[in-house]
């Protein structure tokens, strides 16, 4: 595997991956993760791996070597070129976000370049849905855990205001321990909200978020 060299690292360079495959006439997973040119946000991070709390992330580019896994191997993907939300300055962590006709991948940036999977989301997703997948945690291994996904609509408040927001859990199991992990999705706006195992986000401002607040 071409980046196996790399499995051992474990601190991250901020990004957000949007891969451009996003099929056309297909606007309810468009809007989820909406990542127009010149968009910003800001969002107030905590965590042992934070470095600053309010982090600014601005549309880029992926650059060469940047990888996804996902699926029930660890074989990698390039992701070059795929659109990126970058954070001015000193980073830690990050996150995926790919578009096709059929689902929303999202995956935790544990390294800077590797994106390891920790959400789907599969076109129509309502409310109450549940479905089946897989998650990677780099802290356990590296292994594709069966993982259970559920969609919940909820207001959710953080520092930028109330939302309307739909709720991913990514529900697995390492050994014994139950790991869950969530992230909070407003349609036209993105993330506003995320929990995982190391960090959390909460949404101070955007660009994109003044029609969104209820």
């Amino acid at each position: 595997m071409r980046h196996a060299g790399k499995l051992g690292v474990g601190v991250a360079v901020f990004g957000v991956v949007l891969a451009t495959r996003c099929a056309a006439g297909d606007p309810p997973l468009a809007e989820l993760l909406p990542t127009p040119d010149g968009a910003t946000w800001t969002f107030r991070m905590s965590g042992a791996a934070v470095t600053s709390a309010d982090v600014v992330v601005r549309v880029g580019r992926a650059g060469p070597g940047a990888a996804s896994f996902f699926g029930e191997g660890v074989e990698s993907r390039d992701v070059e070129g795929a659109v990126v939300l970058t954070r001015e300055g000193e980073a830690q962590g990050g996150l995926l976000v790919e578009r096709d006709a059929a689902e929303l991948k999202l995956g935790i940036d544990p390294w800077g370049e590797l994106f390891a999977a920790r959400w789907t989301v599969p076109v129509g997703v309502e409310d109450g849905a549940t479905w089946p997948g897989h998650q990677l945690f780099p802290s356990c291994g590296f292994l594709p855990l069966p993982a259970t996904f559920s969609a919940h609509a909820v207001k959710v408040t953080v520092p930028a205001g109330t939302f309307d927001a739909l709720r991913i859990d990514g529900e697995a199991e390492w050994g014994d321990q139950p790991v869950r992990e969530s992230v909070w999705l407003v349609r036209g706006l993105g993330i506003v909200k995320l929990e995982t195992r190391d960090e959390s986000w909460e949404l101070v401002s955007s660009s994109l978020a003044a029609s969104k607040k209820k």
